[in-house]
């Protein structure tokens, strides 16, 4: 064989093998059926990662973290594969696996059964010890619902119950967990267990349509103290004021700033502020 072909059959081998691989982010998978077949030929974890073309986070995720060598060591381990959401085919799986917001990455078996999932972006450092963690199947989701009721601890009804309720809602699973949980901390006095209750709180709302305000109110009022209970007392007061009722948003809110230390929270003060100024035309 002549230097020249030997030199051309080379290069397309180069070009066939590369092309079962992502071109821009080595270790990752063309196709999603590349990276299952992978998956299933090495028993390896499958990662899916979604994705859309306007989706910052996710360009952020890949320059950062995937474009990384700390992470394409974990492609050794992985089946890595990125999928546009929006085309037919990631539109099909993305149902299937319930994804809303991107980016959405998740990890499964062989089989195609959810181990966990990583939603939005994280700094590379806690990305890659989330992934670590999947890989090594520690505190998983089915690891913890294989330890659920006898051995299950307030960390573990915490992260099942927040995985089902934001992550992979399943309000059957949510309802169970989220119910072990309370019990642990039935007067709400630790921190997490008002953002879960928050976060279910909202969730109810959201399905209501904010009809209930009294109601809300009086959670809120009742669980003041973490800082990110502000953006829902904004939504209610928000929903009072599309009402026309001003002074009645204005009252409630500030009752909620009596109770919460506005030094720390430039969000509330800067509403109170728009308020006032409504109140006053």
């Amino acid at each position: 064989m002549k230097v020249r072909s030997v030199v051309n059959y080379l290069v397309l081998i180069v070009i066939s093998t590369s092309s079962l691989r992502c071109q821009t982010l080595p270790g990752f998978y063309d196709t999603y059926q590349l990276a299952l077949k992978n998956s299933r030929d090495h028993n390896q974890v499958l990662m899916i990662d979604f994705f859309t073309d306007w989706c910052k986070p996710c360009k952020k995720l890949d320059k950062e973290v995937y474009g990384s060598k700390a992470f394409y060591e974990y492609t050794k381990q992985l089946s890595c594969v990125k999928v546009d959401f929006e085309s037919e085919e990631g539109g099909e799986l993305g149902k299937k696996y319930n994804v809303g917001s991107f980016p959405t990455i998740v990890f499964v078996k062989p089989s195609g059964e959810e181990i966990e999932r990583i939603t939005g972006y994280f700094p590379k450092k806690r990305y890659l010890s989330e992934v670590a963690r999947i890989i090594g199947g520690k505190n998983t989701v089915p690891e913890m619902e294989a330890r659920f009721p006898e051995q299950t601890s307030y960390t573990d009804l915490f992260h099942l119950s927040f995985y089902y309720s934001r992550r992979n809602y399943n309000p059957q699973k949510r309802d169970v967990y989220f119910q072990a949980f309370k019990k642990l901390d039935p007067n709400l006095q630790k921190d997490s267990t008002v953002l879960l209750t928050n976060l279910l709180f909202q969730q109810s709302l959201m399905r209501e349509d904010l009809k209930d305000l009294s109601k809300a109110k009086e959670f809120v009022l009742g669980n003041p103290k973490p800082v990110y209970q502000s953006e829902l007392a904004i939504r209610i007061a928000e929903a009072l004021v599309e009402e026309k009722k001003i002074e009645d948003a204005y009252l409630f809110f500030k009752s909620y700033m009596t109770l919460i230390d506005p030094k720390r929270n430039k969000r509330a003060r800067e509403y109170m502020k728009a308020l006032e100024k409504m109140r006053k035309k």
